[in-house]
This record gives C-alpha cells, structure tokens and sequence, in this order.
C-alpha cells in the first residue's frame, strides 16, 4: 500500500521536551528507522494515541515523561494501562467522565492518591458492572465529589449497613431495582430498611 509505505528510510532524532503524541505517531509513519524520543520529558493528547506512541516498535527512549492528557471521558481500564507505560505523571485534569468496572476506576483513584497520576478527584462515574459489593461502590463515592451512575447493577452484595450507607449517599444514583445478598447478621429493622430501598429481590446469606 502506497499510502502507508514510509518515505524517509532514515533515524530521527526527536529534539523538542514537550511534543503531541500525533506528532510522534506522523514521525513514526514518516520514518522506517528508529525515532528516538529519549529528550521528550512531556506527551500531550488523547489516551489511545498516547498508547498508540508506547506501543510502536518504531519509537524508543520512552519510559519516564510526564503525560497530559486531553480527554473528557475515558475508560478507567485504558488509564490504568497508561499508567503502567510511564513513570511519570499522568495528567487526568481534563477529565470529567470515569467508564468502566467500579474496581478499574477505585484503582485509577488509588493511583490518583499515590501521585501517579493527578488531577482526579471531581469525575462522574459511570459503571458497567451488573454484580457488586457494596464496599466497592462505597469506596468509589468516597473517592470523588462526582456522581456515581449505577444503572447498570442488578445484584448488591454486603452487609446492611454499608448497604444503607449507600442507598442514603446523596452521590450515587441508578439504586432502586437490583438484587441484594445481605453477607451478615441482620435484624428485621435492616431487612425492612433494604426492602424500602428496592424492588428486587433479597437474599439472606449469613457468614
């Protein structure tokens, strides 16, 4: 395919500290030998193209940059692997919208709180899980001030109090018709409280 044969057969020295991540990609496109990026000290752009940049085998002297990144909304799972690329910082400010598996966005929080990467703390967080402790979904409203979207369970899992603890949060929307497994003891005044909080069914598992 000659659109996508490389036309410069040469090395390229990248000389700039701060360059777009499509910019490295266009130089990796360009040139057949290595482009060496061991002066870059900041990558800029959206997550995918970011990941596009570590994964060529055509790019070296990656590996300790810091990374600003400009998306808006981004699955948890594709931060978390970015974050595994670099060790830097990843720069998640621009971000308003966490996608993806309560425990992928807990972790991209712990990450946040460990300094890998900055600027989370405010995202509205939007689950794709169907079952779920509810320690979990607890731990992600206490990690940010955003709402929780919680639609998409269909079974809660865990004790009563952290059940109602999340069913009180003022943080987390989308409660209201899933199953529940009660994980503890329980006296009938948490049974009535659970049941008042949703329409699906409740099951008693004691440990």
């Amino acid at each position: 395919n000659l659109k996508n044969k490389k036309i410069n057969s040469n090395d390229y020295k990248v000389t700039r500290t701060s360059i777009d991540a499509d910019a490295l990609i266009d130089l990796d496109n360009e040139y057949s030998g290595n482009v060496d990026a061991s002066a870059v000290k900041t990558i800029s752009g959206k997550a995918f193209s970011v990941l596009t940049v570590y994964s060529s085998r055509g790019i070296s002297g990656l590996g300790n940059e810091d990374v600003t990144l400009v998306d808006t909304k981004i699955v948890a799972s594709i931060l978390n692997l970015l974050n595994t690329k670099t060790e830097g910082v990843i720069d998640a400010s621009t971000v308003t919208s966490l996608v993806g598996n309560a425990g992928n966005i807990n972790d991209s929080y712990t990450a946040n709180n460990n300094g890998s990467i900055s600027g989370l703390g405010n995202e509205v967080s939007i689950l794709l899980d169907d079952t779920l402790q509810v320690s979990v979904l607890n731990a992600l409203d206490q990690n940010t001030t955003g709402i929780v979207i919680a639609f998409a369970i269909k079974t809660l899992s865990g004790n009563v109090e952290d059940l109602i603890k999340a069913y009180n949060s003022y943080g987390i929307i989308g409660l209201g018709d899933e199953s529940i497994i009660l994980t503890n003891v329980h006296t009938l005044e948490g049974l009535k409280a659970i049941n008042n909080e949703t329409s699906g069914s409740i099951t008693l598992h004691d440990n």
